[in-house]
Order: C-alpha cells, then sequence, then structure tokens
C-alpha cells in the first residue's frame, strides 16, 4: 500500500489540483494531507488532514495488514514525523481535522487479500479523544482542538454561525469534556458499528463525558440517550436550493 499510493503521488495530486485551484479561481480543499511535505504542494488549497497521520506509523501495515489500509496510507516513519505532524496542526498549515470514519468490521477486513477488501479506519469514537490527548501533551492547544474540529469545518462548509461556537443564536451543540481522563480504548467499548479501532491498547487522556445537542443532552458517560431522527438536515453552501 505505502508504494502503491507513494508520496510522489500524493505530491503531484496535489500540485495539479492547488494550480488548477489558482487558475480558476475555485476555493479547493485537499483531502486527508498526510505528511508535512505536502503541504508545500498544497499551497493555497484548504488543507485537512485526521487522526491517523498524527498517529500511525508506516510500517504497522506489515503487521496489522487490511487493519492498516486507509488512503492515503500512513506515511509516519518515526516519532520525528509525528512530532512535525501536530506542528503543523498547531502553526496553522492544517486547516481542520475530520474522523475520516469508515465503520469497515473485522468481518469486512477479514474477507479476502488486502487488494479487495474495504478501505477506511473507523474513528469517530477517537478522534476528539486523539485531539485532547495531543493538547494534553502540550502538542497543540486545547483552543486550537476546537479550532480544528469545530469551529473551521462550520466556516468553510457553510454552517456558521448556528454551529461551531457557543454564542446567543448559535443551536447550543456544546460537548463537555474531562481533559485529564485517562482510558484505555477498547474494541469492546466502541459503539459505531465497526466494532474496533486503530487505537485499542493505547492509553489516552481527555475525553468527552457529555454530549448536548441544542441544549438537550444526546450522549452521556458513553451511553446514547438521545432518540433516532432529532438530528436537522441544515444547507451548507454548496447545497443547491430546491
Amino acid at each position: 500500500m505505502p508504494a502503491w499510493r507513494n508520496r510522489d503521488a500524493e505530491l503531484t495530486a496535489l500540485t495539479v489540483a492547488a494550480l488548477a485551484a489558482r487558475l480558476s479561481g475555485a476555493r479547493v480543499a485537499a483531502a486527508h494531507v498526510s505528511h508535512v511535505d505536502a503541504m508545500t504542494a498544497a499551497a493555497g488549497l484548504i488543507v485537512e488532514c485526521c487522526p491517523q497521520y498524527l498517529t500511525l506509523l508506516e510500517e504497522e501495515i506489515l503487521e496489522r495488514g487490511a487493519f492498516r489500509k486507509f488512503t492515503p496510507p500512513a506515511r509516519a516513519r518515526g516519532s520525528s514525523d509525528i512530532e512535525s505532524m501536530w506542528r503543523a496542526l498547531a502553526d496553522g498549515r492544517i486547516d481542520y481535522v475530520s474522523s475520516d470514519h469508515a465503520p469497515s468490521t473485522p468481518q469486512q477486513k477479514r474477507s479476502g487479500s488486502i487488494w479487495d477488501v474495504h478501505f477506511g479506519l473507523p474513528g469517530i469514537d477517537t478522534t476528539l479523544s486523539v485531539l485532547l490527548d495531543g493538547a494534553s501533551a502540550g502538542r497543540i492547544s486545547y483552543e486550537r482542538v476546537v479550532e480544528v474540529y469545530a469551529e473551521a469545518p462550520s466556516r468553510l462548509y457553510g454552517l456558521w454561525p448556528a454551529k461551531g461556537r457557543l454564542a446567543p443564536g448559535a443551536d447550543g451543540d456544546v460537548i463537555l469534556v474531562d481533559p485529564t481522563k485517562q482510558w484505555t480504548v477498547r474494541d469492546e467499548d466502541v459503539v459505531s458499528r465497526a466494532s474496533w479501532s486503530p487505537y485499542t491498547g493505547r492509553t489516552l487522556t481527555g475525553r468527552a463525558i457529555r454530549t448536548y445537542l441544542r441544549g438537550q443532552i444526546v450522549a452521556d458517560e458513553g451511553s446514547i440517550t438521545g432518540n433516532p431522527g432529532m438530528g436537522q438536515f441544515i444547507r451548507g453552501a454548496g447545497q443547491p436550493k430546491i
């Protein structure tokens, strides 16, 4: 996988996309930028990153196989590469972070060769905690966690000011976190359909303990308390009017 979707391929794709954006005047987001060299090629683009590029190593695919099959693959070859990505997140070269949640089950990951099975990693259960853990370690500030995981996506995709802020007139979506809570990721605690996590066995510091949707509690200490259908469709900037 790392040779098939290699660094040069990513640099080439980003260079072409950045040129097209400059010539057309389009606003373009570069999804899943995986290493700091790629950020130079992505100059002028909105840069999105995912937690796996802040945490996982390229060599893990040799042992974990399809459980490390995602695109682009992990690029970090050591702790220095990991730290360089966190610095890019801290200093603004990375604009926002998404979970890149892909809930392939263990059975799906084992259902064929690495070339045939599903891409992707589950991330919705752990992304916020990965960012909080980075803040606990001093890699980024807690304010920066809010920026990259709530405010920036809301602004970029036309959901601001209803989403991504705490202010009169906003929707009252609040996540209450315990920044000191240490916990070990376990497959059996994963709520999503995936039922596994690439971080199983890791101890993280920081966790969401309560979630409010429009002022109503929808998750409390790991248990879902909200009812199906509570969500509301919000028209983004690119959504055509009907």
